[in-house]
């Protein structure tokens, strides 16, 4: 029989996959100093007056991710993680 408490469900993990992947990003963009001047999708470049709009738009995704985890979280994560803490440490 399998435990369903200790697994998060596919909505809770794919967002907080997405939400991590987002966040490494911005960490690497800052850390790393990188400068993005264009992105290039299926063999198309596509060249930016303004590179700080990709940023900004890196920043909405994380926001928009953030707030889909939050809601996952409240939705299912809570009451798995207070089962799990009673059960192990209560």
């Amino acid at each position: 029989m399998e435990d369903t408490d200790s697994k998060t469900s596919e909505g809770l993990f794919r967002q907080r996959r997405n939400l991590l992947v987002i966040s490494l990003l911005l960490i690497f963009l800052e850390r790393s100093g990188a400068t993005i001047e264009g992105i290039s999708v299926a063999g198309t470049a596509m060249k930016f007056s303004n590179p700080t709009a990709i940023y900004q738009g890196l920043w909405l995704l994380f926001f928009y991710f953030n707030v889909r985890y939050f809601q996952h979280y409240l939705d299912e994560g809570r009451a798995k993680f207070n089962a799990v803490w009673d059960r192990k440490f209560a």
